[in-house]
């Protein structure tokens, strides 16, 4: 496990169909995708939109199997590049995660957890 958070030097996000943290009906529409009593996730919402929307991210709209590569050509050469994949679970879903191309852990769609694969 690294010793400090890693410092992000570059992002971009890719959506079939990106939503403007700047567009208030977008971001009140978003908030009704919520399920109702979940009120702590609709504050860190909120804060994640107000704190978004200070320094707006770079969006692409697309499909990512088609423009993801191209998108992370753009990375500055000397940063390590780490794709996040948000998944919507029907049931528990677990990912393999890996770097460089070997897997590492088995986590949650979400990273809410990660379990170590041996060294």
């Amino acid at each position: 496990m690294p010793d400090r958070v890693p410092e992000v030097v570059w992002r971009a996000g890719v959506d079939l169909n990106p939503l403007d943290v700047r567009d208030a009906e977008a971001m009140r529409w978003l908030e009704c995708l919520v399920w109702p009593g979940q009120d702590e996730r609709v504050a860190r919402l909120r804060q994640a939109v107000r704190m978004a929307a200070e320094d707006p991210p770079r969006l692409v709209g697309g499909d990512l199997n088609e423009v993801l590569p191209g998108l992370v050509a753009q990375a500055p050469r000397d940063a390590t590049v780490v794709v996040f994949h948000s998944a919507v679970p029907a049931n528990r879903l677990t990912f393999l995660t890996a770097l460089d191309g070997e897997p590492v852990a088995m986590s949650g769609s979400h990273g809410e957890w990660m379990d170590w694969l041996p060294a």
